[in-house]
C-alpha cells in the first residue's frame, strides 16, 4: 500500500509539473509563437548626393544600446545596403546616408535582430543621384 501511495504522489507531482510549463508556455514566456511580425514601410529623398531615408516600422522597435546581445523579438537594427553592399546599421526611424556617388543605385533596408541576424523584413527600391 505504501508503494501504491508514493506512486500516486509521484503521478500527481508530475502532472502539476506539466501543467505549470504548459500554461507558461500558453502564457508567453516561451518562443514568441503568436508575436505579432515586425513591418517596414521605408520613403526614400535625395538631396544632393544625400539619401535620406525615413523608416516606419509597425511591431519594431529600434534598440541601439542591445545590438550584440541576446534578440528579443520585436527589437533590433536595421542593415542598409547599397548596390549589394552593407554600408550602415541603422538605430532609429531617420537617417542620412551622405556622399552617395552619381548614378544608379539599389537601395536595400533589412530589419535585423540584436545579433544580426535578419528578420526577412526588407524593403528594396532604387534611387538616381545627378
Amino acid at each position: 500500500m505504501l508503494v501504491r501511495q508514493r506512486l500516486l504522489i509521484l503521478f500527481t507531482c508530475f502532472s502539476i509539473g506539466t501543467l505549470l510549463v504548459l500554461f507558461n508556455l500558453a502564457k508567453g514566456k516561451g518562443e514568441p509563437v503568436t508575436a505579432p511580425t515586425p513591418t517596414l514601410a521605408v520613403t526614400a529623398e535625395v538631396q544632393g548626393r544625400d539619401l535620406i531615408l525615413q523608416l516606419k516600422t509597425q511591431h519594431f522597435r529600434f534598440r541601439a544600446t542591445k545590438v550584440g546581445q541576446k534578440n528579443v523579438y520585436g527589437e533590433g537594427h536595421a542593415h542598409l545596403y547599397v548596390d549589394g553592399k552593407k554600408v550602415a546599421k541603422i538605430v532609429g526611424h531617420r537617417y542620412v546616408l551622405p556622399d552617395l556617388p552619381s548614378g544608379h543605385h539599389r537601395i536595400k533596408v533589412e530589419l535585423a535582430h540584436h545579433d544580426h541576424t535578419p528578420y526577412g523584413i526588407a524593403q528594396t527600391f532604387d534611387v538616381t543621384v545627378d
